[in-house]
């Protein structure tokens, strides 16, 4: 079982203390309570009444569109919750652009770029099927609360489980930008941060950049990564509505 914000056996080898949340950074003491909301997450994992969920078998299909239908599938199943799992799965989308875009940007020699993007939240999705079983609703802070607690370690267990690359498992920690040490880590944590101006072009609004100084690269390439994100996922969405 997961206690408090500390991640699942599977992650315990990280040295750092990135996965186990905001209270935790590997030394850390301080007590923590979790809500009834993730006490009852935690039971339903530990116990095995919630099991990881299974990646669909689709022979011929790569992984990335086996994922896909794994998070899907997964946010299908969330009924109470259902514009948060349609966030997650819009920001998952997003991520994987630009972890992509970026690869190429800064020269990265990172293969499964845009897996490790797209894969980097599916723990959430799945966090948020169990939570849907609770009689009565969250608010809509706890479910925020649970979800950065705990997302970044269910993320890596399922892709663990999966199968996925490594690389893949280590874009799923929880880390920060100066920690992240492998360039799959740096890609998905930059797209991360770059994800909600993407988000923002595409939907017409005005893209903060008052964070971008902490992202590790330069405000003007920063901008175009989130301009060449935009296009592709603005190219991608044109294609998948006309299947």
């Amino acid at each position: 079982m997961w206690r408090g914000r500390a991640v699942p056996p599977s992650v315990t080898s990280f040295d750092d203390g990135a996965a186990a949340g905001p209270e935790s950074s590997g030394t850390s003491t301080v007590p923590f309570v979790p809500s009834a909301v993730e006490m009852f997450v935690l039971r339903q994992i530990g116990s095995g009444e919630s099991p990881l969920p299974v990646l669909p078998d689709l022979p011929g299909e790569s992984m990335e569109t086996r994922v896909r239908a794994a998070r899907a599938s997964l946010a299908g199943a969330v009924r109470r919750y259902a514009v948060q799992a349609a966030r997650l799965l819009r920001r998952g989308e997003t991520v994987a652009r630009v972890c992509e875009t970026a690869a190429t940007a800064l020269g990265l020699a990172e293969p499964h770029a845009l897996l490790a993007g797209l894969s980097h939240n599916t723990g959430g999705l799945w966090l948020l099927g169990i939570a849907d079983r609770l009689a009565e609703p969250a608010t809509h802070d706890t479910i925020l609360t649970l979800l950065s607690s705990y997302q970044g370690a269910a993320s890596v267990q399922l892709a663990e489980r999966w199968g996925l690359p490594a690389d893949v498992v280590l874009g799923c920690r929880e880390t920060g930008w100066r920690v992240a040490r492998h360039p799959a880590e740096r890609l998905v944590r930059l797209g991360m941060g770059l994800a909600p101006a993407v988000e923002a072009r595409l939907d017409g609004g005005a893209a903060d950049w008052s964070d971008v100084q902490d992202l590790g690269v330069a405000p003007g390439l920063a901008m175009q990564i989130v301009r060449d994100s935009a296009a592709a996922l603005a190219d991608y969405g044109v294609v998948t509505s006309a299947l």
